[in-house]
């Protein structure tokens, strides 16, 4: 009997120790945080999972235009003529005490002029170079026509060179001998036609919306395009080989210019330049749908343009699908998109309007670094990681999840059994997709599975100790 007590309260004790010590054989707590995953997917991503997700779309609604999109541009052909006799009065010298007091051209022919001109202060003689250049101010340029040692007062014919159509000045640069060059560009200018040059190209319009114009012109041949200040007539911006319709951007402080549009094949053809700028109407407008993404394939837009022709662009393109007059319907295509209405009178002033705007049918895709559509495991969470669109909203199971970027790691808590995990994600264009996960949760794993035999053997002892306390009653009731 001793020896029967001995052995149950040896094999009692190891079943308590056993039972202590096999938490150790379980799984170990992950201890990295959130924050550690988001950073450790990028490096991951190459053995990503994509979702194939449905597309849930919201529709457009159709607003009104914004108040930026008010101002309106006029423009009128400039016949630019050449003056017989042209003062030029400096802009620029230095802190020299020698001065250009004046400065005159005479037209001769299309290529000749005759400058002429008085330096103030001047010493016995100084050096003297002419040129001719696009630009009204800033550092001396331009092509060097001339130079001569001259006195105060001094006369040269120069020739120019073959040189594009358009506006250009007159430069004096004076070099003395004992103090600092002097330079000065024209206040006015002179408009050159070189006549060996192509014809100009038809059909050319040209507008000016929010520090931008717009050119359009027949033909779909390429063209260079010159956009020149309407007060001084500097060169402030060009474009080589553009198509129609071309944008170009000038500095927001510009409100007033004239744009010639040339054509272009080795060199730029002629052009007569147009005048434009920003005003305001209330009889000639556009409205656009709110906001710059749409799901809508077809955009709704009014266009009220009394009296005028009226051609719409998409993207480069001509749309003629529907009557451009009151309410139209524009085809978008995916992604980014340009849309200019043209409206011109007939005396050629042209009001351009424009929108860009992107249409995303898309819903965004939800990639994970591991595939958990179905998975199993014996931990009590899990992460979740992997990436979407960066501007999407991501939620799960109906709770916002934070991403950094377009990287997110979401620690999910598991209970025993099945766990069904939902992720979806929401563009700006109200596209939506999901991600469903069926993530089973097992109690038995290789580890505890030798608890087992352990508890078998528990159990057999406890019912040992039951009987043997039973017949040692009874025994005792013998007595």
């Amino acid at each position: 009997m001793k020896i029967i007590k001995k052995l149950s309260a040896f094999l009692f004790v190891i079943v308590i120790c056993a039972a202590l010590c096999a938490p150790a054989f379980a799984s170990e707590t992950d201890s990295t945080t959130v924050e550690d995953e988001i950073m450790l997917i990028s490096d991951t991503s190459e053995s990503s999972y994509e979702t194939d997700p449905t597309a849930t779309t919201s529709s457009g609604q159709t607003g009104t235009t914004d108040a930026a999109q008010s101002a309106i541009d006029t423009q009128s052909t400039v016949t630019p003529t050449p003056s017989a006799s042209q003062t030029i009065t400096p802009i620029g010298t230095t802190s020299s005490k020698i001065s250009v007091s004046a400065f005159n051209f005479d037209y001769v022919t299309e290529t000749r002029y005759r400058l002429s001109w008085t330096i103030q202060n001047c010493p016995t003689n100084v050096y003297v170079r002419l040129y001719v250049t696009t630009a009204a101010s800033g550092e001396l340029s331009g092509t060097e026509l001339g130079a001569m040692e001259t006195g105060a007062n001094g006369m040269m014919y120069v020739d120019l060179p073959d040189m594009d159509c358009g506006y250009y000045h007159f430069a004096i640069q004076v070099i003395p001998t004992d103090s600092d060059a002097i330079f000065a560009y024209s206040s006015e200018s002179f408009f050159h036609t070189n006549s060996d040059r192509a014809e100009e190209l038809t059909g050319v319009i040209a507008g000016m919306e929010n520090g931008k114009v717009y050119a359009l012109w027949d033909g779909g041949e390429p063209a260079e395009i010159y956009v020149y200040d309407a007060d001084t007539k500097g060169l402030i911006s060009s474009a080589a080989y553009t198509v129609s319709p071309a944008e170009i951007k000038i500095p927001s402080d510009v409100k007033n210019v004239e744009v010639g549009v040339a054509s272009y094949s080795y060199s730029s053809g002629r052009f007569t330049p147009i005048a434009c700028s920003e005003v305001k109407s209330s009889t000639v407008n556009v409205t656009y749908p709110e906001g710059d993404v749409t799901t809508d394939a077809l955009m709704p837009i009014k266009i009220e343009a009394p009296n005028r022709t009226i051609k719409v662009f998409v993207n480069g393109k001509e749309d003629t699908a529907d009557e451009k007059v009151g309410d139209a319907n524009i085809a978008l295509s995916e992604g980014e998109n340009q849309v200019c209405v043209f409206m011109t009178d007939s005396k050629g002033s042209t009001i351009v309007r424009s929108k860009n705007i992107t249409l995303d049918t898309i819903p965004p895709a939800i990639t994970l670094i591991d595939d958990l559509t179905e998975y199993t495991t014996t931990d009590d969470a899990i992460y979740i990681k992997g990436s979407v669109e960066e501007d999407a909203e991501l939620l799960c199971d109906g709770t916002e999840a934070s991403k950094v970027g377009e990287y997110f790691c979401i620690r999910k808590s598991l209970n025993i059994g099945m766990n069904t995990i939902r992720l979806s994600a929401k563009d700006a264009a109200g596209n939506e997709s999901s991600y469903v996960m069926k993530i089973t949760r097992t109690f038995w794993t290789s580890e505890n599975k030798l608890m087992i035999p352990i508890a078998v053997a528990a159990l057999i002892i406890l019912v040992f100790e039951i009987y043997m306390l039973f017949i040692r009653g009874r025994g005792k009731n013998k007595q």
